[in-house]
């Protein structure tokens, strides 16, 4: 069912964008202003606005309310997220290299649900265009940590 699919998209932006504000929260080092204000900061407010645009374009296309569902959302995302080591406590280099793992993860999930949405159930031209967008995106953001690591 599609909007079981998209609910574990959900979670998993969701999840994603936890980790990555709670590495804005612990980032350290002589990368912190960057790390901080930039690098994470950016990637957990776009994932915040990805989440909003999911759960409307999935309540406006499949008319599933339970997509909003925050016990839902919240039952899912706390599965979703064990699957990240947490940034806390870890250095500067430590959390970018997670981050990196983390967004990697994001993105080969949304690949993997754009593939099953598209061949099991089709979807309209601007949810492809949203996830194409999204995947731009995350791809710039895991270039920019991939330089950050190195």
């Amino acid at each position: 069912m599609i909007s079981d699919l998209l609910l574990s998209y959900i979670a998993c932006t969701k999840a994603t964008e936890m980790w990555f504000h709670a590495a804005h929260h612990v980032t350290k080092g002589k990368g912190f202003a960057g790390d901080h204000n930039i690098l994470y900061s950016k990637i957990y407010k776009l994932l915040g606005e990805d989440l909003d645009s999911l759960v409307e374009k999935g309540i406006g296309l499949y008319e599933e309310e339970q997509l909003a569902c925050p016990i839902i959302i919240s039952k899912l995302t706390s599965k979703m997220i064990c699957n990240f080591d947490s940034p806390v406590n870890r250095s500067d280099d430590d959390i970018a290299d997670i981050g990196l793992q983390v967004l990697s993860y994001h993105l080969k999930h949304l690949e993997t649900f754009y593939h099953n949405i598209q061949d099991d159930h089709g979807f309209s031209i601007g949810f492809d265009d949203l996830l194409a967008s999204m995947a731009n995106e995350y791809e710039r953001y895991i270039y920019m940590l991939k330089q950050r690591i190195k």
